[in-house]
């Protein structure tokens, strides 16, 4: 398991196809909750610091584990739909990180 700094370091969002900008994920479904839950996807932001530095997670626990979802091909391939509100197709990495609950500032929908 890695920490979830670990996420923007391995995957570059500037590479990605939402350039990691919060507009880019948003949609009319996004919903700030006060728990998640598996399968919830979530947006989470790397520092306070940071706006332009954020990345999908799907939650693949309830103890804050998540694998990231990205626009780039590695990992097992998620169709945007309905249920996940994703924008675009992404796929689900194989790494899990360890989220910081409030690095979470919300969430897009679900795998399941």
């Amino acid at each position: 398991m890695k920490n979830l700094v670990d996420a923007f370091t391995d995957f570059d969002v500037t590479k990605e196809k939402h350039q990691g900008i919060i507009n880019n994920f948003i949609s009319d479904k996004s919903l700030i909750c006060p728990s998640y839950h598996k399968d919830d996807i979530v947006f989470v932001k790397k520092d306070k610091k940071t706006t332009s530095m954020n990345h999908l997670f799907v939650l693949i626990d309830e103890n804050m584990h998540g694998r990231l979802l990205t626009t780039t091909k590695k990992g097992t391939y998620v169709k945007k739909n309905s249920t996940n509100n994703l924008i675009f197709d992404s796929y689900i990495s194989d790494t899990v990180y360890k989220i910081e609950p409030d690095k979470i500032l919300f969430k897009i929908g679900r795998i399941k």
